[in-house]
């Protein structure tokens, strides 16, 4: 029970036991490296309902990580009474808690109404995923207040650094989805899940998101706590852990949950992709050595340089097409072949390494590891590509990482390219990848000139696709299939803007299709140049009346002095600008 006055100077705690001290500790006090977890968002319930008599089932509508804060007195609730807060993320049929998901996570709050004034309740150490929260304990046939209970998001506070927003409604709301997502999984470590008795740092789910969560905020000191962690769960011969940290001391458990084809693999994408945002040096200056012997690792192992052996619990493509149960989807299909997945996770991390090397100037091991790279792509071709472009599997995804992670001759990638287009007409055009690959598909679709058919696929509403989710009330990504998009002009959308505050300053776009022309604003920061593709097109001979279709600021192109065009492709044209901020029109029509 709370003694009174406990909070209040003069206090009187001789009856208090004083703490006890385990001198057996022998580990380094050091600062905190990244944002402390705060509450970063009150929200307040948009309904609330007795479904029993005494029962109350408060709505948040937003599913958060946190607690509730908890507003009692005797209007409410008799002195003594233990209210108890039950938390869950859906409600059964009959309107009670579903809690069958939360596995064995209790995800249970008790309080106890001292006396008659208000209180304000809380807890401190824990923290659980929800939008239902089950009120036991009240007054029963009483009007409550929605205030009754706040729902308190919890995070580490990170600095948001990206916006979106587009003409779709439905696409603005999926972008929110993410960035909701991404706040509930950011509790000191990059986690799976906020609400069942997981929420670990598994690594493949980190390394997939890494990318998309730097550009929605300030991951920099976040992600170098993260990647310390990283080093900290390495098993000495080299590999990484499947999750970080790693809670498992023994040597048999340790053995069991690593070295698994891209969960591992976070622990060479994750450095990178931190140095490539923030040029940060010094990540790799401390992480260089630890990757190196993860390669090593894997080597050591295949020497035929075809990852078979050693690969852990081998989780694969995670919640690919196969395991989705749908009458009208197909029942296989969908999961690549494990070999292909493994080895072409090897030969990006080798590849990632080799560059790693260049940045520090190690020649001798950039040489090295370019090489390995190039061996193994020539050996994944040699095993998996056949001369019409087939991978073994015959997998969107299988297809997408190929091209992806750049193992794909040049004089056979149209064929590859083909080859995927056509694994997405056999599901009648509908996702089969994992949450690996999902976005080296989206991206591969545009990077190959295929827009369209990533359009397609984000803005379908069949099942599965973000669409769906959206129409089935989902606030956040739901664990069983997401990804990430990277917009590009398309009329289905008439507009999309959206910007990102880097480390030299915003960027900024804004583009819009009217009836017959096409409008692109874009700001680029001090200090800095840009590509811009233009989806237009130009032909070979750039004449003066085609650089004069392309306004900027309402007038002829070439007459601005920061720009100059570098190449033109069908369907589109290439601009090298400097800083500044640029508003390009022009007709398609």
């Amino acid at each position: 029970k709370e003694p009174n006055g406990w909070l209040k100077e003069g206090f009187n705690d001789i009856q208090w036991e004083n703490a006890s001290i385990d001198d057996k500790v022998n580990r380094d006090l050091v600062a905190q490296m990244n944002q402390p977890i705060r509450i970063v968002k009150e929200i307040t319930p948009i309904s609330v309902n007795e479904i029993k008599e005494g029962q109350y089932i408060f709505n948040l509508g937003q599913n958060i990580a946190g607690w509730c804060k908890l507003s009692i007195n005797k209007n409410i609730c008799e002195p003594n009474t233990t209210i108890t807060l039950r938390h869950g993320e859906m409600l059964k049929e009959d309107g009670s808690l579903y809690t069958k998901n939360l596995r064995f996570a209790k995800a249970t709050d008790k309080f106890i109404l001292k006396e008659n004034k208000m209180r304000e309740y809380h807890p401190h150490f824990t923290y659980h995923g929800f939008q239902y929260v089950e009120v036991n304990g009240l007054k029963p046939n009483i009007d409550l207040p929605l205030g009754t209970i706040i729902g308190c998001v919890l995070a580490s506070d990170c600095e948001t650094t990206g916006s979106f927003e587009s003409s779709n409604s439905k696409l603005n709301k999926l972008w929110k989805n993410i960035l909701w997502t991404q706040r509930d999984n950011m509790i000191s470590v990059p986690t799976d899940c906020p609400q069942r008795n997981e929420r670990m740092g598994w690594m493949g789910d980190a390394q997939v998101f890494c990318q998309t969560s730097i550009y929605n905020m300030d991951m920099a000191a976040f992600y170098t706590k993260f990647i310390q962690d990283i080093r900290d769960g390495q098993v000495k011969d080299g590999r990484y852990p499947d999750f970080v940290p790693h809670p498992y001391k023994g040597r048999s458990k340790r053995r069991l949950f690593s070295g698994v084809p891209a969960w591992a693999d976070a622990g060479v994408i994750i450095p990178w992709q931190v140095y490539l945002n923030y040029n940060d040096k010094r990540i790799l200056k401390v992480h260089y050595n630890s990757a190196k012997k993860y390669v090593d690792y894997i080597h050591s192992k295949n020497k035929n340089l075809i990852w078979k052996k050693s690969t852990g619990n081998s989780y694969n493509d995670w919640l690919n097409g196969d395991t989705i149960k749908s009458q009208d989807y197909p029942e296989s299909g969908g999961s690549v072949p494990k070999p292909v997945f493994a080895t072409a996770y090897f030969a990006n991390s080798a590849r990632l390494v080799g560059k790693m090397a260049q940045v520090l100037r190690k020649k001798k091991d950039a040489e090295k590891y370019a090489k390995l790279f190039e061996d193994i792509r020539d050996k994944f071709n040699t095993e998996f590509v056949k001369e019409n472009g087939m991978i073994d599997g015959d997998t969107q995804a299988g297809y997408a990482l190929a091209l992806n992670f750049n193992l794909i001759h040049d004089d056979i990638r149209p064929d590859v390219v083909r080859n995927m287009i056509n694994a997405l007409k056999k599901y009648d055009w509908r996702i089969s990848t994992g949450f690996c690959t999902t976005p080296m598909l989206m991206k591969e679709l545009t990077k190959s000139g295929y827009n369209d058919i990533a359009y397609q696929l984000l803005l379908s509403e069949k099942f599965p696709s973000w669409f769906y989710m959206i129409n089935n009330g989902a606030t956040t990504m739901w664990e069983r299939w997401d990804g990430y998009v990277k917009p590009k002009p398309n009329k289905s959308i008439n507009r999309i803007k959206g910007s990102y505050d880097s480390i030299h300053g915003r960027i900024s776009v804004d583009w819009k299709y009217g009836d017959s022309q096409f409008n692109l604003r874009i700001c680029i920061p001090t200090n800095t140049t840009a590509k811009v593709y233009l989806p237009t097109v130009l032909g070979k001979d750039i004449d003066k009346k085609d650089l004069i279709n392309i306004m900027e600021s309402k007038k002829p192109l070439k007459t601005n002095p920061n720009i100059r065009i570098q190449k033109s492709k069908i369907g589109k044209t290439m601009l090298h600008i400097e800083s500044g901020e640029y508003d390009f029109s022009f007709d398609l029509s």
